[in-house]
C-alpha cells in the first residue's frame, strides 16, 4: 500500500520538478527592465495562472506556492502532513511571532523560547515518521537550518561584532552537520576570511564575501535535496524535497523583483540569485 501511495506521489512530484524554471529562463528574468517584464515571461509558465488578474506579483508567488504545497501534501497520511505543515508553514510563522517581543527587555529570551519550542515540535513531527524516511529528511531540513544559524553568527558576528554569549541565543538548536560547537568557534572568528575556511573544512563551503557565501551555502543545501532522487524512489523524502526546491525557487524570484524594483543592476542580481547558474 505504502509504495503504490508514495509511487502516485512521487510521479506526480517528478511532475511538478519539471515545471522547476531552468536557467535560460532566469536569464530572461535578470535582463528585465520592469516588473511587467517578469509578470510576461513567468505568464508562460506554471506561475501564470496564479499571475492572471493580479497586479502584484508576490503574492501570485505566494499563492502558487500555496496551492503547490497543498498538492503535494492532499496525498500524505497525518503524520507526513504534520511535518509539512511544521517545517513548510509554522516555520515561515516563527519570524512574525518573534516581532511581537521585539520591544520587550528580555527579547533574546523570548527568541530563545520560540526557536527551542519550534524544534521540539519539528523534532516530534520527524520522530513519528518510519525511520527509513528519517535520514533524507534530517539532511534537508537540517541542511536549511544550517544555513540560518551560519547565516545568524556570520551576521551578527562579522556586523555587530558581539560575543559569543549574545549570539548563541539566536541559533536555532538543530543542524544536519553544523553543531553548537561549531557556532561558539564561528562567533570567536575575527574575519570572513577565517570564517570561509572553517567552513571550507567543516562543509567544503569557501567563500569571499556575503554574496558568495550565500550562493555557497546554498549550493550545499540544494546538494543534500538532490540525494533524494537516488535509490529507493518511493519515499516521503521526495515530495519534501521538491516542495522545498520550488520554495527556492520563488526566494530567487523575489530577489529579482526586487533587484529590478531597485535597478540594481543584472550582474549584481545575478549573484543573488541562488542555486541556479
Amino acid at each position: 500500500m505504502r509504495v503504490l501511495r508514495f509511487e502516485y506521489i512521487n510521479s506526480k512530484s517528478k511532475t511538478l520538478k519539471s515545471g522547476i524554471l531552468n536557467p535560460a529562463v532566469f536569464e530572461k528574468l535578470i535582463r528585465s527592465k520592469t516588473k511587467g517584464d517578469i509578470a510576461e515571461i513567468l505568464s508562460s509558465t506554471d506561475y501564470g495562472d496564479f499571475l492572471k488578474g493580479e497586479k502584484d506579483v508576490y503574492i501570485a508567488l505566494n499563492r502558487y506556492f500555496e496551492e503547490f504545497a497543498r498538492k503535494i501534501s492532499g496525498f500524505l497520511n497525518k503524520n507526513e502532513k504534520r511535518f509539512f505543515e511544521v517545517f513548510f508553514f509554522e516555520r515561515k510563522r516563527l519570524q512574525k511571532k518573534k516581532l511581537l517581543f521585539k520591544d520587550r527587555q528580555n527579547f533574546e529570551f523570548f527568541v530563545r523560547k520560540i526557536d527551542i519550542e519550534y524544534i521540539k515540535k519539528l523534532k516530534r513531527s520527524l520522530k513519528k515518521l518510519p525511520f527509513s524516511d528519517i535520514r533524507d529528511i534530517k539532511a534537508i531540513a537540517g541542511s536549511y537550518f544550517d544555513i540560518y544559524n551560519a547565516t545568524t553568527v556570520l551576521r551578527l558576528k562579522l556586523l555587530y561584532n558581539l560575543p559569543v554569549e549574545e549570539i548563541l541565543p539566536f541559533i536555532l538548536p538543530y543542524g544536519y552537520k553544523l553543531k553548537t560547537q561549531d557556532f561558539v568557534r564561528l562567533s570567536a572568528l575575527k574575519n570572513i576570511s577565517e570564517f570561509s575556511g572553517y567552513l571550507r573544512d567543516r562543509i567544503g563551503v569557501e567563500f569571499s564575501d556575503y554574496t558568495s557565501f550565500r550562493k555557497q551555502m546554498y549550493r550545499y543545501h540544494i546538494h543534500q535535496i538532490n540525494r533524494i532522487w537516488y535509490g529507493y524512489p518511493f519515499k516521503f523524502s521526495i515530495p519534501v524535497g521538491i516542495t522545498r526546491m520550488k520554495e527556492i525557487e520563488i526566494m530567487n524570484l523575489k530577489t529579482i523583483l526586487e533587484g529590478v524594483s531597485y535597478g540594481i543592476g543584472e550582474k549584481e542580481i545575478k549573484r543573488m540569485v541562488v542555486g541556479v547558474f
